[in-house]
């Protein structure tokens, strides 16, 4: 019976809360007369209250009054009645609430009292009434904005005018050292920055961030009080702390017109913030197709490299942008060029498996053999991320399945070693060397064996992996399995004649390694639980009729093996190799 009469309680809130919503005084005294909870809240924390106020309802806020309804209730964000009246600019439901007790004092969470809610949303009555109650025009929030910043920012010049009458403070600045002017360029109002300029507000004068109006109104994409900035004596060329000025700014927000404005003001097409990028760079890395134009049209240097050695082309390879592409590739962008590592925009292309953008590029002459600085081609990187359907299209192009890096691995060396299934059967589709080794002497398969992945084994050996190959000290794909505490991989192994006796040329054997008869796994290896111990011992002793080796104690090295293990080194049977034990 409680539990019913809860479930009808809160039913009979939801009532109360849409009654209000909708402003429906008949529907919100129906709701009042059942059992209901006057203060109940939703997610955000409102109460019926918060709707009524926010909507200027004075029958319903009264209704609720009377309903001994708490008026100074706060929601998530901090917001009371008395300040949610006020943001809506509601000066009667300001009134009531006022008249019914609410406190004048309070704030939100971000410290906006009731003159900062009016001046936030330009209400210009409930200003002067919250001034008239003795709202101070200096009190600062949160973010260090005055009543005049936020006035200003919300481009009410009137507010601003009625503040400036009452005493606030034209060179007042917030946290961020935004002041009048600056605070109406950062929201594009062009009334309020000809009335703070004709105050005698400086248009060079810079924020926290170092930038200057132009910069604000530049960024917001206002390009009229861009106009207005320069007629007043405005640089066009200024720079904030990152070395960037207006136009790059304008092309990091995407505004095409105010950057094109910007041009033919005489701004530096060429210029370069602190990381060497030009304003096309930042219209390439942010995506926007039709200001690279604007750029190329205005005949920006399509070439340009950022001090990492990256051009807009790789840039916009790299965020799979074919639009971008297709223009700078018609400007004449040159595909070979490559960053201060080696990538080329092809690499760039691959790593983001952008096939269509790898198309477009070789058609226009890019060379899938190209490296970068540590020997990888474009191949590599599509089977190193794991992009098969990039790395087939390559394949088809005639991209070299056995190029090798500065490491000696194959394409197939990479894809295997980061777990890409599918990719690897690309691969051995496309009949690469299954048996490739690198400058370790790894294998493909012993590198898929270390990282106990299953499926790719199993591809390995069904194009003919060779189970019997050992590495540069030894270790074969059985060593690394056990190592990995793969058991299936074992027996998958084992069942392809891989010989449990084959010993590494410290002599340990992978019975050895899973026994345990070395202080630690091999070098290079990390245990996984060792659930299957057992089940590998009982593999390898049965298919091997080998007995676990044991260590002897012994005074003293007897070998550079024991030596190794005697300053806390394990073996390496499987050097170069990047393990990891979770499958």
């Amino acid at each position: 019976m409680a539990s019913e009469n809860r479930t009808r309680i809160q039913q009979n809130d939801l009532l109360l809360h849409e009654a209000v919503i909708k402003n429906e005084p008949a529907a919100v005294r129906e709701a009042l007369q059942r059992p209901t909870d006057v203060n109940c809240r939703n997610n955000y924390g409102r109460a019926p209250i918060h709707w009524a106020a926010s909507r200027g309802n004075v029958e319903i806020i009264n209704l609720l009054i009377e309903s001994k309804c708490d008026i100074e209730a706060a929601d998530k964000f901090g917001m009371r009645p008395l300040l949610m009246a006020a943001w809506h600019g509601h000066l009667d439901a300001v009134k009531t609430l006022v008249a019914a007790g609410a406190c004048l004092a309070a704030t939100n969470k971000k410290q906006n009292d009731l003159l900062q809610c009016a001046c936030s949303r330009g209400s210009l009555d409930v200003a002067e009434y919250a001034i008239s109650l003795g709202a101070k025009v200096q009190t600062s929030d949160a973010a260090g904005d005055a009543p005049l910043a936020l006035a200003s920012r919300a481009g009410h010049t009137a507010l601003v005018e009625l503040l400036l009458q009452k005493g606030a403070y034209i060179d007042a600045v917030n946290k961020k050292q935004n002041d009048l002017l600056q605070c109406a360029c950062s929201r594009g109002s062009l009334d309020v920055a000809e009335y703070a300029i004709s105050l005698g507000a400086k248009v060079q004068t810079s924020d926290a961030a170092g930038d200057a109006p132009l910069a604000l109104a530049s960024r917001a994409g206002h390009t009229a009080l861009v106009e207005l900035l320069l007629q007043k004596g405005a640089y066009i060329d200024a720079v904030n702390k990152v070395g960037r000025t207006a136009l790059h700014v304008s092309c990091e927000c995407g505004h095409s017109s105010t950057a094109a404005f910007l041009i033919t003001k005489g701004a530096s097409k060429e210029a370069r913030d602190n990381s060497g990028r030009t304003p096309l760079h930042l219209a390439a890395v942010h995506r926007h197709t039709e200001l690279v134009r604007v750029l190329l049209d205005a005949e920006c240097h399509v070439d340009a490299v950022d001090n990492n050695g990256v051009t807009a082309l790789q840039m916009a390879c790299a965020q799979g942008c074919r639009g971008i592409v297709e223009h700078l590739l018609a400007f004449g962008a040159n595909v070979h060029m490559q960053n201060n590592v080696g990538s080329s925009a092809l690499h760039a292309a691959c790593a983001a498996d952008a096939t269509d953008i790898v198309e477009l590029l070789l058609a226009h002459g890019a060379d899938p053999a190209l490296t970068d600085q540590v020997g990888r081609t474009a191949l590599h990187v599509s089977c190193e991320c794991g992009h098969s359907s990039t790395a087939a299209f390559l394949i088809t192009k005639g991209a070299s399945k056995e190029a090798r890096d500065n490491s000696g691995r194959t394409p197939l060396h990479l894809a295997a070693v980061h777990r890409h299934t599918e990719l690897v059967r690309v691969l051995l589709d496309a009949e690469c060397h299954v048996d490739a080794v690198d400058n370790n002497g790894v294998t493909a398969l012993q590198m898929a064996c270390a990282q106990g992945c299953r499926g790719i084994v199993e591809h390995l050996l069904a194009f003919g992996a060779n189970v019997h190959m050992q590495n540069n000290v030894g270790s074969s794909a059985l060593h690394a399995a056990c190592a990995a505490d793969a058991t299936d991989i074992v027996e998958l192994l084992l069942a392809h004649g891989a010989d449990p006796a084959l010993t590494d040329q410290w002599s340990q054997s992978p019975v050895s390694v899973a026994g345990g008869a070395a202080e630690g796994p091999p070098e290079g290896f990390r245990r996984a639980a060792r659930g299957s111990f057992s089940a590998i011992l009982d593999l390898l002793t049965a298919t091997a009729n080998l007995e676990i080796p044991h260590q002897e104690q012994s005074d003293g090295p007897s070998s550079p093996r024991a030596d190794d293990r005697s300053r806390g080194h394990s073996p390496a049977p499987s050097e170069g190799v990047e393990h990891n034990s979770e499958r």
